[in-house]
Parts: C-alpha cells; sequence; structure tokens
C-alpha cells in the first residue's frame, strides 16, 4: 500500500488535531507545499476574477486560502529551529525559496490588492471590528510588500526575497554547525578547576557523549559555555572559551561573513524599493518605537543612566584582578571577576541556587502562579505526538473546565537545535477554512542545563 503524505490534509486525526510529528518524513514537505500553493493559487483566482468585492468574498477569502500555506510553512519553520539535522538544513534551501515566491507574487498581485483595496475603502461600514482589523492588516501588508510598485520594481523586489529566503537557512546552517563544531577537552583538572558541582558532572556527561575516555569536556552551547566563563579559575582556559565563542562562523567551513553583507545588501535594496531610508526604517514602521531615532533616544538615555554604574563594576573588577597580577582585564575575565564580587560583597553564589530551582520545580510553579492568576490548569499529558523525546506536552484547561489548548516545552540543548529561547505556535486560535474554532498550540522552546 502506497503511504499517505500526512501534510497534505493539515486537518489530522490525532486528538486535539495535534502533529504527528512521528508519521512526518523530510520528504513530505515539498509535495504538501506545492499542493498548498496551488489551492491557495486557484482560490485567489477566483477572487480575482469575481464582480464581488465585500469582506467575506475577498479578504476573509483570502485569509482562508493562505491557511494550508502558513500552517506547513509554520511547521518546517519551527521544526528548522527547534529539531533539524543537515539534510533538513539542506531541504530548507528548496523549501523555503517556494514559499518565498509564492507569497511574493500574492503580495504584489495589482488585481487582488485592488480588490482589497476597495474593501478597504469601505472598511467604516464593516461593523465587526475583527473583520475590519483583519481588512486593515491585509491592506498595509500588500503595501508593505510591493502592492503598488510597478512591474519592473516588483520583479527587483521578488528575485530579492527568492535570495534572502536562501540565505537565512544557510546563515543558520553555518551558526549552528560552527557551534556543534567546537569542543575543548582536558583530562587537566586545572584547566577547567571552578567549576560548580553540577557544571563538573555536566562536562563530565558531554565527555562521555562524545565516546572520550577521561576528563571533561566544554561545548559552546550555554550550558556548558556560560559556567565556564563564569567560575574557571584557569585565565588562559577562559581565554580560548572565550574566543572560541566569539569567532563562530568567522572563516573555515561556517563562515557567515559574506552571507551577512549579502543580507544586508539586499535588506538595504529592499527597503529602498519599498520607499524607506534603510531596513530599520522599514522593520520599525510597524512596531511600537515606529522610528529609529526613537531607538537611539531610548537607548541613550538607557546608556546615560547605566554608564555610571558599569564604570563603577569594571573599577572593581579591576581592583581583584589586579590581586591576581592581571594589569589589563579582557572580556573573558568580566563574567569571573562579576561574580567574585558577588560572592565578596553579597556572600551569594548563584550556583547555589540551583538545587532549588530545578527545571522541574520551576515550571511547577510557573503552572501555580499561572492558576492563581487566570483560573487556567496544565495537565502533563503522554499521548501527544512530539518531534524529539525531550518535548513535554500539556494539556490546558479554563477554571470551567473547557479544554483551552495544547502546551509544548522543550527546555534542553541538543545539537539538532538552535541556540536561544523563544515562543512559537504550531496552531494559531481561530476559526479554521472548515468554520470550526481552533484551539491554540503553542510551544516553548530554550536551551537551559539539564
Amino acid at each position: 500500500m502506497k503511504r499517505m503524505n500526512p501534510l497534505i490534509n493539515v486537518s489530522f486525526s490525532t486528538h486535539h488535531n495535534a502533529i504527528p510529528f512521528q508519521d512526518i518524513q523530510h520528504d513530505d514537505f515539498i509535495p504538501a507545499i506545492k499542493k498548498a500553493i496551488n489551492d491557495a493559487n486557484k482560490c485567489i483566482a477566483e477572487i480575482t476574477a469575481s464582480p464581488k468585492t465585500d469582506f467575506h468574498s475577498v479578504v476573509k477569502t483570502l485569509e482562508l486560502s493562505l491557511e494550508y500555506v502558513e500552517k506547513i510553512t509554520g511547521l518546517f519553520s519551527n521544526l528548522l529551529g527547534a529539531e533539524s539535522d543537515d539534510s533538513f538544513k539542506e531541504l530548507a534551501g528548496k523549501f523555503l525559496p517556494l514559499v518565498s515566491v509564492f507569497m511574493s507574487k500574492v503580495y504584489t498581485n495589482s488585481e487582488l490588492f485592488n480588490k482589497i483595496n476597495d474593501v478597504y475603502k469601505q472598511s467604516e461600514s464593516i461593523k465587526d471590528m475583527e473583520d475590519r482589523r483583519l481588512t486593515e492588516y491585509y491592506t498595509l501588508k500588500f503595501i508593505r510588500n510591493g502592492a503598488e510598485l510597478d512591474d519592473q520594481k516588483k520583479k527587483k523586489l521578488m528575485k530579492i526575497d527568492r535570495e534572502l529566503a536562501s540565505l537565512y537557512p544557510a546563515f543558520t546552517k553555518n551558526l549552528l554547525g560552527a557551534t556543534n563544531a567546537y569542543t575543548y577537552h582536558t583530562t587537566e583538572y586545572g584547566d577547567i578547576e571552578g567549576l560548580p558541582p553540577l557544571a563538573l558532572k555536566a562536562a563530565e556527561e558531554d565527555r562521555e557523549k562524545n565516546g572520550l575516555d577521561k576528563g571533561w569536556l566544554i561545548t559552546l552551547q550555554a550550558p556548558s559555555i556560560i559556567p565556564a566563563l563564569t567560575y574557571i579559575n584557569n585565565r588562559t582556559t577562559r581565554e580560548t572559551l572565550y574566543k572560541a565563542y566569539a569567532s563562530r562562523c568567522l572563516g573555515g567551513d561556517y563562515d557567515n561573513r559574506d552571507i551577512i553583507r549579502k543580507i544586508l545588501f539586499l535588506r538595504q535594496k529592499r527597503a529602498e524599493l519599498l520607499g524607506y531610508k534603510n531596513h530599520a526604517d522599514y522593520t520599525l514602521k510597524e512596531r511600537m518605537a515606529e522610528t529609529p531615532e526613537t531607538v537611539f533616544t531610548f537607548l541613550i538615555t538607557l546608556a546615560d543612566h547605566a554608564m555610571p554604574v558599569a564604570r563603577k563594576e569594571i573599577e572593581e573588577i579591576k581592583v581583584l584582578a589586579k590581586i591576581d597580577g592581571i594589569d589589563t582585564v579582557k572580556p573573558w575575565d568580566l563574567s569571573y571577576y562579576s561574580e567574585k564580587i558577588k560572592e565578596d560583597k553579597f556572600a551569594f553564589k548563584e550556583d547555589d541556587l540551583r538545587p532549588y530551582f530545578k527545571m522541574e520545580n520551576v515550571i511547577d510553579g510557573l503552572f501555580i502562579v499561572a492558576e492563581k492568576l487566570y483560573g487556567i490548569t496544565f495537565k502533563k499529558v503522554h499521548h501527544i505526538p512530539v518531534y524529539h523525546s525531550d518535548v513535554v506536552t500539556y494539556e490546558v484547561y479554563d477554571e470551567d473546565g473547557s479544554f483551552l489548548g495544547l502546551f509544548y516545552t522543550d527546555l534542553y540543548p541538543r545539537k539538532t537545535k538552535s541556540s536561544g529561547a523563544w515562543m512559537t505556535t504550531y496552531a494559531s486560535q481561530g476559526l479554521s477554512s472548515k468554520n470550526t474554532q481552533e484551539r491554540p498550540h503553542v510551544s516553548i522552546v530554550a536551551n537551559v542545563t539539564p
């Protein structure tokens, strides 16, 4: 029997319509996104061919026609950040440009924009505020993505978007590759002396994972590199680790310099095409700050208040470093001596608190706070499919017992995950194309010490 592609229909037969991660293969994404794009194009053609210019016939229909594309794209992008091997990253170079070209064609479609603009001109007569807001959203989105450009400029914009769609995953692939490629292994305790017991144990576990018999292993993952720079007494080790971390993607197999130059160049050209001075002007237009000048004013004001405190702390660091025979404080000394100052002034060691704030306790505490503030409860479940064994799932219920949504946590670092922490969704709340109320599926992704 021929295997069915689970992404061809994004209404799954799983509990709560959860994504069946265990059934999805890399080869499923391209056929699924091509079908989604084809379906959306048919719907858009019907919108432009119809004489109707009311909200439901134009804006709502467009919103629902893009639903399939956005769901598959969202799933792909989430996995690209949270769980992607080399083959998946290679796939991104094919998948994302397909989406970029399609979305560029949508937002530069003059006939479609004219229809939306007609609805927008009569938006004051739209009584439902959500419908009115959606109309305003699409009108602005079309304008900001080139709908009012002439044909020649539209072609330039689409070319830029296509190139950027290829550069972003290449940048991410290099960054993750460089982070994973470097390890610092030593069998001399003096090289890593000062590491707290938990960090020392983690260094031993990392060494075992890498198939080494003796010693300790420091990686550039945040839970490993941060305590190393904060606690290791050996200055040479700190310098080695700091330079390794700070010089990721600077030359070698994972060099990102040319990619960064191209991204900056294309962002500038894109902003100019759309009538903005630069990428910051373009991006901030929809943000609370609105202009780069507002941002710089805020940062300068912040710096004016922060700098005196920072200078005072640097002087205190210099005094401590001088005792150790260090005449010139370097970047790899700052975290180490800042921690020493806290120990000297307040008898405080951050690592002493860790046993009391292990992740399980913190999660339980957050759930208690959420229940007290909002009346919602979290129920840990094991029947929801996940993309990695680290992922934990919860059903969320309102105070009346009604189901609110799914909550995923993916908290620990691994070689297939990007660094940092973020919130994302696998499903958004709202009406689906089948006119059913969908509950949100929300995920918190992080890289904290196991």
